[in-house]
Formats: C-alpha cells, structure tokens, sequence
C-alpha cells in the first residue's frame, strides 16, 4: 500500500512541475506567462509595466502601474488605481477601482459576500463596530462540525482519539497536502478543463479540513474539560477556542497558530488517519458513548 501511496505522489508531482517555468525572489512564481505570489500582497507601482498575469492567492493585488494581462486574487480583493488590460476578477473578495482605474475587459466578483476560514482577505479595513458577521461565521461553522459528525460519527471519533500519537505526521501531512493542492490548482488554472475541475478540487478540500477541523474540536473539548461531556459540547468548547485564539492581535500569534498549526492539522488529521479508516468497524455495545470511546 505505501508503495502505491508513493507512486501516485509521484507522479502527481511530475505532472504538477512540467508547465512550471522559472522562480523569482521573495515568493513570486512565473508560471507560464503568468505572475503567482502565496499570501502576500502584490504591488504593481505606479511605474511599472507588467506584460503578464498577475495572480494572488490569500492575499490582495494593488494595481497603481499597468498590467497587459488579466488580474485575479482568490481569496483576497483587488484595487485598481492604474491600468489592467485585461478582465479584473477577485474570488472571495471585491474589485475596487480608483479614480484613475481602467480596466479595458471585464470586473468580476465571485463569492464577494462569501466568509470563509482562514481566507486572508480585506485585511487592512479596521472596524470599531460589533461584527455580526464574525458571530454569525462562527455559529455556520459550529453547525457545519455538527453536521459532519451527525454524519461520520465513528471516525470521528477515532481522528480525535488518534491525535495525541499522530500530532506530529498528522501536522507533516497536512503541510504536504497544502502544498499538492496549491500546484495543482495553479496547473487547473491554465486550463479549460482545468477551470471546470477547480470547483470540485475545492470542494474536496474543503469537506477534508470540515472533517479535521471538527475532529480537532471533539479532541480540544474533551481535553479542556477533562470530564463526560456529550460531543456537541466538546464541538462547542472546540469551536470558541479556535474563535479566541482567532481574536489574538498581539503580535500577530493568533494568525501564526491559524496558519502554522489548525489550519495544516485539520488537513493532515484526515489524511493521516485515512479519514478515520472506512473499515466494518466493530460496533460498541450500546452503553457505550462518547465518552466510553474515548479510552478505546
């Protein structure tokens, strides 16, 4: 089996690197005529000239020079103060056009009201009002974690009870996933076909970190409280320690743990686990709960 694992690692990746061109500095990609940069801004100043794609994924894009191609953020918003020449897209945030913006295609906004986890967007834009949209992302994603335990109950459990010896290749896992799913959306993205798929990758992903995420929560739940507590509770206590430790500003720490560790975790877990084994699973007794599974 880890033979096969392997194999099919590797030739994903020979797939993934064959369009890939040359790299720059400080994170920025050239990807067949295309510019790339992983969550961080890219700046286009006001005297520059970019005959190429410009891409931003987790980050937003500043337009204040000129660009002879498209320009497109996901996850991120666009501002455009010079000239694009192409069609101007931001999936998951918004296009903001200046006084002296001109965009010669199209301005497209996909999911704009959309909120998301861990998606870095809209970053600068401070509020002092009570943000209902926090509380109430945090409430879908409560939900969200319920329903995915409702519906794979068994594993899990058995992802949650499995992270005390698994913490650490669940955690290298995850950043290797991370970093498949990123080459292989960049490769989709140079496609037709590829852009239909792109949907169905994400997807995919996302139901994978649902499933590690609320597995995560039953672990921090049950750990905090040290005592029998039904799985809706430990969700519950799970999904507030993650919404603390998103509202940490102090140095940047709670973004840091986000990025560094939830975030990878919630990927790794599953994949580690192998979704918590679809195995003929040996049912308990039906005294047994939560609780009882806990110490099997």
């Amino acid at each position: 089996m880890k033979k096969i694992y392997s194999y099919i690692i590797g030739v994903l990746l020979l797939v993934l690197l064959i369009p890939m061109g040359n790299v720059k500095a400080n994170g920025t990609y050239m990807i067949i005529e295309g510019v790339v940069k992983f969550n961080k801004n890219i700046y286009i100043e006001q005297d520059k000239v970019e005959n190429a794609d410009v891409i931003s994924i987790g980050a937003d894009i500043y337009v204040n020079g000129t660009v002879n191609g498209d320009v497109t953020s996901i996850g991120g918003n666009v501002y455009i103060n010079g000239k694009v020449t192409g069609d101007a897209t931001a999936i998951g945030g918004r296009v903001t056009k200046g006084s002296k913006g001109i965009v010669t295609g199209t301005i497209k906004e996909r999911l704009k009201k959309s909120k998301m986890p861990f998606i870095n967007s809209n970053r600068n834009i401070k509020s002092t009002k009570f943000d209902y949209s926090r509380v109430i992302s945090t409430i879908l994603l409560f939900i969200l974690c319920i329903i995915a335990y409702n519906l794979m109950p068994y594993n899990e459990m058995r992802m949650a009870s499995a992270i005390d010896n698994e913490f650490g290749k669940s955690l290298i896992y995850g950043y290797g996933t991370i970093i498949l799913i990123v080459m292989l959306l960049i490769t989709l993205l140079f496609s037709i076909v590829g852009i239909i798929l792109i949907p169905i990758v994400a997807i995919v992903f996302l139901i994978t970190f649902l499933m590690g995420f609320t597995s995560m929560c039953l672990y921090v739940g049950k750990r905090f409280l040290k005592s029998k507590v039904s799985p809706m509770t430990s969700i519950l206590i799970g999904v507030a320690f993650y919404e603390v430790i998103r509202n940490v500003v102090f140095l940047g720490l709670g973004h840091a743990i986000i990025i560094l560790f939830i975030f990878p975790l919630s990927i790794g877990i599953p994949i580690r686990s192998k979704f918590g084994s679809f195995k003929t699973w040996k049912r308990m007794d039906t005294n047994d709960d939560w609780n009882d599974f806990w110490q099997h």
